[in-house]
């Protein structure tokens, strides 16, 4: 099933595979599911070159029988090689969710790798904004939007003590350093005060030198 410039592909298998080629070959701006995708190699690179994200619909297929553990997903291959990934809810009305966020979940929970962290989250939000259909114009006001709000959310977050204690022994030995640095160059003034002292001393003492 084709929709536009967007390729829809459904599970491994089946005709509808095609549909990845054609993405390909007309320059789709994204892949819809791309659940066959990591079954073409050369599909698979060929899109990661032309920089074509793909679309994971982690609760939606599951919901659909298409995968038993999103930890199976082919998205989770996707994600630990790097390939530009979008997240989606396909179709939340019919299967009774209430937003985005519990994709998100799902596929920062499920597929993602076991490094995955916030930077995981921000990527997949990043992308969301940068291969939307906004303009360019409103592309740039909901980027800088989400980057003060995710500066904010960052901020507040809960620190771990031994994260605290590591701030504060960080503290300390910065200012025991910069106590140091002070106190050497105090003494490096002080012999050159000392050093100055005795020329001016000995240039005394020849000037009352008898001749």
């Amino acid at each position: 099933m084709s929709t536009g410039w967007q390729q829809i592909t459904d599970w491994l298998g089946t005709s509808i595979d095609r549909n990845l080629l054609d993405a390909l070959i007309l320059n789709s701006t994204r892949i819809g599911h791309g659940f066959a995708l990591t079954k073409y190699p050369a599909v698979w690179a060929g899109s990661w070159k032309k920089n074509i994200p793909t679309e994971a619909c982690p609760i939606s297929n599951q919901v659909l029988k298409l995968v038993s553990d999103s930890q199976n997903h082919p998205a989770a291959v996707l994600m630990a090689t790097g390939y530009t990934m979008v997240i989606s809810s396909d179709d939340p009305a019919v299967f009774g969710a209430k937003g985005l966020p519990y994709d998100f979940y799902k596929g920062f929970i499920g597929i993602g790798e076991m490094e995955a962290a916030l930077r995981t989250l921000k990527q997949l939000a990043v992308n969301s904004i940068k291969f939307s259909t906004l303009l360019d114009i409103d592309k740039k006001a909901a980027m800088k939007t989400w980057e003060e709000r995710g500066d904010k959310f960052v901020a507040n977050l809960p620190r771990w003590p031994n994260e605290e204690v590591e701030d504060e022994r960080s503290q300390t030995g910065g200012r025991r350093r910069r106590r140091a640095e002070a106190e050497v160059k105090e003494e490096e003034k002080e012999e050159e005060d000392d050093g100055d002292s005795g020329v001016k001393l000995l240039c005394v003492q020849r000037l009352l030198l008898p001749l």
